[in-house]
């Protein structure tokens, strides 16, 4: 029996799309030989304001990457573990304002907005499925809470003195002022900055700065271990509380306001330091001493970044 050309024809049409059908599901497919799935965003972002465009994934992935800048002078693209002092960036501005990366592997890319607010368009193409969000979706809300109140007596179960005394002097207020000494930041994106608004105009404090101090965990066990094994506590408790080579070790910068009177105060927490307190000079004894946290009140506009502080005296 002959085969008729209607025959012919489909079923030549049938295999050719069969064999572009397997060619698309192999290689990623959609629009390009390699990325099936697409997503974009418009992210905007502040003058001095970092964020997340692109977060990174756990394992290697097959994804295209296109950055636009829409509007402002000037724009930063970081990738993870890259730090900015390094100057290991690229630039977008108005003469060049596109960056496009096809082989970008799954390395989380940053962005700060450098001179103006910005505007960048984020197109994004991958082989896998996207479970991911453009921008700073995933970053988490900041939460603080507040440590080492200043109205509780801590002493009541000493029977030494002299260690009794060291101690309330080292959790009360020395100017009688209700508030705590210590804050923790409970909610944050390790490694990421945070902008804090630091409130410290009625203070009085000296010097030209407040700053943030986080405690280090390894230096606090040092601390610990090394004062519960003391034969003598009576003496080395209050030599470590009183002492920037005792106590003072257990803190490292986190970061500082342009002024005493406060400001804003960009910190990055890791999960290995995410506590800590506030230190500005004492105009008394012209030293540094731990400030009071009288307030605290979260960023209502934007939970993702930090809220104010506010301090009083020592």
């Amino acid at each position: 029996m002959p085969i008729s050309n209607s025959w012919l024809n489909s079923g030549v049409s049938a295999i050719l799309a069969g064999i572009q059908e397997l060619e698309l599901n192999a290689s990623g497919g959609g629009g390009s030989a390699r990325y099936r799935y697409v997503t974009s965003a418009k992210i905007s972002l502040k003058a001095g304001e970092a964020q997340i465009l692109v977060p990174g994934t756990a394992e290697p992935v097959n994804r295209e990457i296109t950055i636009n800048l829409n509007s402002g002078s000037k724009a930063f693209l970081f990738w993870d573990n890259i730090g900015e002092s390094e100057q290991n960036f690229l630039e977008l501005t108005p003469n060049q304002p596109t960056y496009k990366d096809t082989a970008d592997g799954g390395i989380r890319l940053d962005a700060v907005a450098v001179d103006s607010d910005i505007e960048l368009t984020v197109i994004l193409r991958q082989q896998e499925p996207i479970t991911y969000k453009l921008g700073a979706d995933d970053v988490a809300n900041v939460s603080v809470s507040l440590w080492v109140n200043t109205d509780t007596y801590y002493g009541g179960n000493i029977s030494d003195y002299d260690i009794e005394k060291e101690i309330n002097n080292f959790t009360s207020s020395d100017d009688g002022i209700s508030g705590n000494k210590i804050f923790i930041i409970n909610g944050f994106t390790p490694g990421e900055r945070i902008t804090f608004n630091i409130d410290a105009a009625s203070a009085g404090y000296g010097g030209s700065k407040v700053e943030m101090q986080l405690i280090n965990p390894l230096q606090l066990m040092f601390f610990l271990f090394h004062t519960g094994i003391e034969e003598h506590l009576w003496y080395s408790l209050p030599n470590f509380l009183g002492s920037s080579e005792g106590f003072g070790k257990v803190f490292k910068y986190g970061g500082k306001t342009a002024t005493a009177t406060g400001g804003e105060l960009k910190v990055k927490p890791k999960l290995d330091m995410f506590a800590g307190r506030f230190v500005a000079t004492n105009s008394f004894n012209n030293k540094s001493d731990t400030c009071i946290i009288t307030d605290y009140r979260p960023n209502a506009s934007d939970p993702k970044q930090g809220g104010t502080f506010t301090l009083g005296g020592f």
